[in-house]
């Protein structure tokens, strides 16, 4: 009789235990989706600052840059104004040869005759 109480007594045991471990394993699977949940919005914020910290750099070398976009465009500028002067002097180079050629074929025919 007191083999079979601890048996008894063993079983009802195991019982608890076992029902505690269901207990257990049903509260941890119902925290599962705010253990995931609280995962997916950490990982979210850190690529949310991540994200803000790379748009402050690009914003703070954009306007490092602003000077040296500023100073390109200007000699730009100064580029096609002195290209616009070569082509005027080019025509005019032009035009000052074909009148010394001009001049220098009336002069030749002058002393032909």
């Amino acid at each position: 009789m007191i083999q079979r109480n601890e048996r008894y007594k063993q079983d009802v045991e195991r019982f608890y235990e076992r029902k505690r471990h269901l207990d257990l394993i049903e509260m941890l699977e119902a925290k599962r989706p705010w253990v995931e949940y609280e995962n997916v919005r950490q990982e979210y914020e850190e690529v949310k600052l991540a994200r803000d910290r790379v748009k402050d750099e690009v914003r703070k070398l954009k306007e490092r840059q602003i000077p040296m976009t500023r100073r390109i465009e200007d000699i730009e500028t100064q580029r096609h104004n002195l290209e616009a002067r070569i082509k005027v002097k080019a025509t005019d180079i032009k035009e000052t040869s074909q009148k010394c050629k001009q001049k220098q074929d009336i002069i030749e025919r002058k002393d032909k005759h």
